[in-house]
C-alpha cells in the first residue's frame, strides 16, 4: 500500500518563462496551528516555509463554508455581491458569474487544474475556469453511492487503494476516505498531463482530511491521541447537531473532546507531512524555481473553545473558525519589489485572487473587485474598504434555537427540507427559490477591524448586536453585556453597526425597522 502512494512526479518540460502557480489548500485550517509554538508538532513541515515566506498572515473568511469561500478567493468579490452564500447555489448564480482568477489565467495561456477529494466536490459544480478537475461532484448519483460505500465500512480499507476511484468515482466523495496520499497520486497524475506542453501551470489542491469527521489514515489517527477508558481510540467525529434548547451541551466529556482535538491535529499532520513529499519533488524536478505558491485553509474549525462548540459555519463569532493562515512564497518572476510591498493589516480571501493576478501579470478586473492586492500598491479604490472585513453564516447545519455558540437565532426547516434536485444541473442539490429570501434575511454577520469584531444577530425581536475585541479569541465577554463597560463601546458598536448596514443597503439588503427599537434584515433576491 505505501508504496503504490509513493510520488513521483514529472519532470517540468514546459519550458516556460511565466511563473507557475502552486495553491496548496486544506478544509478547516487554523491559523493557531501554525503561528503558536505549542503546536509545532502538527504541521512541522509547513512551518519551515515561513521563514521564507513572502507573506503569512492570519487570513479573514467571509462565509466559513467550502462553496462561498472558494468563490470568494476565486473571484476576489464577497459572496454577497458574487451570489454563492450557501453550499447548494442555483443555476442561475453560476450562469451569470464573476469572472475567476482561473478563467483569467486560462485565458492568458495558463494550464488551469484542480486536483481534491470529498471537499473539492465544489469544484466541477461551479466554471471556476479549469482545464482539468481531478475531483468527485456532489449529486442524487454520488449520494447514493456514498451511502452504500459507509455502510461497508469493513471493506473500506480495501476502496482506498490508489486506482480504485477509477473504477468508483464516489469513493472520493467518502468523508469517511480521504487520505491525503490520494489526493497527491492525483495531483502527479494530472500534472503529468502538461509537463511536456509549452504553457505555465496554475494548479490547485485541496485537501479534505481536516473536515470533520477528521477520518486521517494510520497512523497519523493515533498519532496525538490517547486511547479512552475502554482502551479505544477514536477513528472519526460525527459532528455535534443537535443543540439543547436554551443550555449549553455539557454532555461530551473531556476525553472525547481531547480525543477529538487529537483526531483534527492528526488529520493535518497528514496532510503535512504529504505536502513535504509533493513540495520536496515539485522543487527537485524543476516545477518551483519560477512559481508563487500559496498555502491556505478554506475557514478555520471551532474545537470547544469558550462556548464555540465543534465545527464552521452556523456562527461568525471567534477567531477560529473564521480565520485560517495564508502564507505566500514568491520565486523567479514571482517575486514582488520589497519597495512596493503595502502594509497590511487585515487580510482576507478576497484578496487573493488580486493578488496573484498582479504577480503573474494577467489582466483581471480590478475596478470591480472587493479585494485588494497584498504584494503590490493599488492606487484604485476597492469597492470595499481597506482594512475591514465583513463574515455571515452559512445554512444552520445544527438544530435548536440557539447556534453552536448558544447565541438565539431565527430557526427554520432542516437542510434536506430546503433542497432540490436540478435534473438539468446532472442532478445536483440546490436551495429551494421559496427560501432564498428567508435564509439570508437571518443570517449571523459581523463587521471586523483590526481591534474589534461587531455581530449582528437576527432573533425573533429583531437584530441584536454584540461587541467583542479581536484578543477575546472565542468572544466570551460581551462589551455591549458590561454595564461597567457598555458606556465606554456604544459609539464604537453603533458606528461599525452603520458602516456594515451601509455596506449591506449597497448590496441590495433592506433595513427595516420593527418598531421595538431595532430591525430586521431583508433580501429581495432571486437565485
Amino acid at each position: 500500500m505505501n508504496s503504490s502512494l509513493q510520488i513521483n512526479l514529472p519532470q517540468n518540460n514546459t519550458r516556460q518563462h511565466r511563473p507557475n502557480v502552486f495553491i496548496f489548500a486544506s478544509d478547516s485550517l487554523r491559523y493557531d496551528r501554525l503561528n503558536e509554538n505549542k503546536y509545532a508538532n502538527v504541521m512541522p513541515f509547513l512551518r519551515t516555509k515561513l521563514r521564507e515566506a513572502e507573506l503569512f498572515k492570519p487570513m479573514l473568511v467571509g462565509i466559513p463554508r467550502t462553496f462561498p469561500s472558494w468563490v470568494e478567493i476565486a473571484t476576489g468579490i464577497y459572496s454577497s455581491n458574487n451570489g454563492v452564500r450557501t453550499m447548494f447555489p442555483s443555476r442561475n448564480t453560476r450562469i451569470g458569474k464573476k469572472q475567476t482568477i482561473f478563467e483569467t489565467a486560462k485565458e492568458s495561456g495558463y494550464s488551469t487544474i484542480f486536483v481534491s477529494d470529498f471537499a473539492g466536490d465544489i469544484f466541477p459544480r461551479y466554471p471556476f475556469g479549469a482545464d482539468e478537475i481531478n475531483a468527485p461532484t456532489s449529486n442524487l448519483q454520488s449520494m447514493v453511492e456514498n451511502g452504500i460505500i459507509s455502510g461497508i465500512s469493513v471493506i473500506q480499507s480495501i476502496l482506498t487503494l490508489p486506482k480504485m476511484h477509477r473504477i468508483l468515482p464516489a469513493l472520493l466523495e467518502s468523508p469517511e476516505i480521504s487520505d491525503p496520499r490520494l489526493v497527491a497520486k492525483a495531483f502527479s497524475e494530472s500534472l503529468s498531463h502538461v509537463s511536456e506542453v509549452s504553457r505555465p501551470v496554475f494548479m490547485t489542491t485541496f485537501f479534505s482530511t481536516a473536515h470533520f469527521p477528521y477520518a486521517a489514515p494510520g497512523p497519523w489517527f493515533a498519532k496525538f491521541q490517547d486511547k479512552d477508558d475502554k482502551g479505544n481510540y477514536k477513528f472519526r467525529k460525527i459532528p455535534d447537531q443537535t443543540l439543547i434548547d436554551n443550555a449549553k451541551i455539557n454532555n461530551i466529556s473531556e476525553t472525547s473532546i481531547n480525543q477529538t482535538i487529537a483526531l483534527y491535529d492528526g488529520s493535518l499532520n497528514a496532510i503535512d507531512s504529504t505536502l513535504k513529499d509533493l513540495y520536496l519533488e515539485l522543487e527537485n524536478k524543476g516545477w518551483l524555481r519560477n512559481s508563487i505558491i500559496l498555502f491556505f485553509g478554506d475557514h478555520g474549525e471551532n474545537l470547544y473553545e469558550g462556548n464555540l462548540g465543534m465545527g464552521h459555519g452556523d456562527g461568525v463569532s471567534g477567531e477560529y473558525s473564521n480565520v485560517t493562515p495564508l502564507i505566500i512564497l514568491t520565486k523567479g518572476n514571482s517575486v514582488p519589489i520589497q519597495s512596493q510591498k503595502p502594509i497590511k493589516h487585515i487580510v482576507r480571501t478576497i484578496d487573493i485572487a488580486p493578488t496573484i493576478a498582479r504577480r503573474i501579470n494577467v489582466n483581471f478586473p480590478e475596478n470591480e473587485l472587493d479585494g485588494e492586492p497584498l504584494l503590490d500598491i493599488t492606487e484604485k479604490l476597492p469597492n470595499f474598504p481597506s482594512g475591514l472585513a465583513y463574515m455571515e453564516t452559512g445554512i444552520w447545519f445544527t438544530t435548536g434555537k440557539l447556534t453552536p455558540e448558544h447565541q438565539p437565532r431565527v430557526i427554520y426547516p432542516s437542510v434536506t427540507s430546503l433542497l432540490d434536485i436540478d435534473e438539468g444541473m446532472n442532478f445536483e442539490f440546490y436551495v429551494r427559490p421559496s427560501y432564498s429570501q428567508a435564509i439570508p434575511g437571518v443570517k449571523e454577520r459581523a463587521w471586523v477591524n483590526d481591534i474589534y469584531k461587531l455581530i449582528a444577530r437576527t432573533t425573533r425581536y429583531g437584530v441584536q448586536t454584540s461587541l467583542y475585541f479581536r484578543t477575546d479569541k472565542a468572544s466570551e465577554v460581551d462589551l455591549l453585556a458590561d454595564p461597567k463597560s457598555v458606556e465606554n463601546y456604544k459609539a464604537i458598536a453603533m458606528e461599525m453597526l452603520n458602516q456594515m448596514n451601509k455596506y449591506l443597503i449597497s448590496r441590495g439588503v433592506e433595513i427595516v425597522p420593527n418598531g421595538k427599537g431595532s430591525f430586521f434584515y431583508s433580501e429581495n433576491i432571486t437565485q
